[in-house]
């Protein structure tokens, strides 16, 4: 008993040192803190159309380099443009950092080891800034309900708004994210449109913007919530 005791302690001795000796730490992890998953991001500094917003992360284990990588999500919490990701790299040194993003949107952040072998989990969060008195509509969610056969419908949820304005919403329709024709505009609630004439194949952009209405029917701030379809045959 004594000495199959012995060859066990003997055999955790080699798995845990390396070759030359030392000990070879394998465990491994990044973690991420701050901004918390699915939620509203209420902090950072404005700066026009964008907001440097506060991240915060911890690693565990030697990793040489890592970069964080954010990415901005579509109405429905989808990637809206894989060639669009930001890279951002960061210092070993440091546990949190601010960088820069669109300000009203929705986005997924994640770091990685710079040879990916190492990888935190992924959230995501809402660029909304340091709350303003009067704050603007989260974007709506953007439905397909139809894009085959030369079709192309849609409908949107109506958007949580912090101050409970009144909303109208105007819809857009094009083959870029910067400028979709309008299909109607100054609707009192979601309504189901449809598309002419779609062509198969082709990639598209359905964009509708929620607005705050005044009781003096002035205009307030507004939101924008964009998806990315494909007519199918």
């Amino acid at each position: 008993m004594k000495k199959q005791l012995l060859k066990y302690m003997l055999a955790l001795i080699v798995l845990l040192t390396s070759c030359d000796g030392g000990f070879e730490k394998t465990d491994r992890a990044i973690f991420l803190k701050a901004p918390i998953d699915k939620a509203p991001c209420l902090e950072g500094e404005k700066e026009g159309s964008l907001v440097k917003i506060p991240f915060e992360w911890s690693i565990d284990g030697d990793l040489e380099s890592i970069q964080l990588l954010v990415d901005e999500l579509d109405s429905n919490k989808e990637i809206l443009d894989p060639e669009e990701q930001l890279k951002f790299d960061i210092d070993l040194n440091l546990t949190k950092g601010e960088f820069p993003v669109g300000l009203g949107k929705w986005y997924q952040w994640q770091i990685i080891s710079s040879d990916g072998a190492v990888e935190s989990r992924k959230f995501t969060f809402y660029s909304e800034g340091p709350p303003d008195i009067n704050r603007a509509p989260f974007p709506a969610e953007i439905e397909i309900i139809k894009s085959n056969e030369g079709q192309l419908s849609f409908t949107w949820s109506v958007p949580l708004d912090p101050n409970n304005d009144r909303l109208l919403y105007d819809a857009f329709f094009g083959t870029t994210r910067e400028t979709p024709s309008e299909i109607k505009s100054n609707m009192l609630e979601p309504e189901v449109l449809e598309v002419s004439n779609p062509e198969i194949g082709t990639e598209y952009y359905i964009k509708v913007i929620s607005k705050e209405v005044f009781q003096n029917n002035t205009i307030g701030n507004s939101s924008i919530a964009l998806v990315k379809v494909i007519v199918e045959n």
